[in-house]
């Protein structure tokens, strides 16, 4: 099964505005915030789970009322290697 096989690394997240060319990096390229009071760091929900979460403050962009959020997923075997 996928799940048992895989695991996820989230890295690259972009919220964007949909009306106009605005965007914020919140992960950068090596999955880690980029600004910590806006977004936390992506982890396990659990110790033997392989589901990810991560808690960021609501926010839009003045204007918009609309956001799109953009992120690269990588796949790992069995687990991905943890942000440090």
């Amino acid at each position: 099964m996928f799940l048992d096989t895989y695991g996820i690394f989230l890295r690259n997240l972009i919220a964007k505005d949909t009306a106009s060319s605005n965007n914020l990096t919140l992960i950068d390229e090596f999955g880690c915030p980029v600004e910590a009071k806006m977004m936390r760091e992506v982890r396990t929900i659990g110790q033997n789970s392989k589901s990810l979460e991560s808690f960021f403050e609501a926010f839009s962009f003045t204007g918009s009322n609309s956001l799109e959020l953009e992120a690269d997923v990588e796949t790992c075997l069995d687990r991905c290697r943890p942000v440090s």
